[in-house]
């Protein structure tokens, strides 16, 4: 009986010692420099993103001037913030919907792509500021009609229309 308490107090000594045992160093392979241990943790760098070409654009904007709206659907992400300004509506589109909601603007003629920074900027700095990306690409037209659109990597990920350049 002593004996079995023996060896059953002996057990329970090495299982919460081997709690306290530290893991093992991992074993590195490669040339002497990739051994060292760094004293400092680097950060993860994701690429950036390619973006879109000048032939992007151009289509892009193509589309909007000819009323050819479901040529942008190959650009349009897999859901598209899309808002509407002095409207209540801001929402989270399908690329089909995004497409059908832009016949808000069938109205629109003598469209200009892109606008300029210099406009860009002075949107920025009215009501719907939050709505328009650091990298906003859009165009305004002759009848009045804005629309920028805000990108993601290769993909369209939100469009802002304004019935009136005015509005914003």
């Amino acid at each position: 009986m002593t004996r079995t308490r023996i060896l059953l107090a002996g057990a329970a000594v090495v299982l919460l010692l081997s709690g306290c045992t530290p893991a093992p160093a991992p074993v590195v392979t490669g040339s002497p420099a990739a051994a060292a241990p760094e004293t400092t943790p680097t950060p993860e760098v994701t690429p950036e993103p390619e973006g879109f070409s000048d032939e992007d654009l151009l289509n892009i904007a193509e589309s909007i001037s000819s009323g050819n709206t479901a040529a942008l659907e190959q650009y349009l992400a897999p859901s598209v913030l899309f808002t509407i300004a002095a409207s209540e509506f801001s929402e989270t589109r399908t690329p089909v919907e995004a497409i059908g909601d832009l016949a808000y603007l069938e109205s629109a003629t003598g469209w200009e792509f892109p606008i300029d920074d210099a406009t860009v900027d002075g949107y920025r700095g009215g009501d719907y500021a939050t709505f328009i990306p650091d990298d906003a690409y859009g165009g305004v037209a002759a009848s009045g009609q804005v629309i920028i659109f805000g990108f993601e990597g290769e993909s369209i990920v939100s469009i802002f229309i304004s019935a009136d350049e005015a509005l914003l």
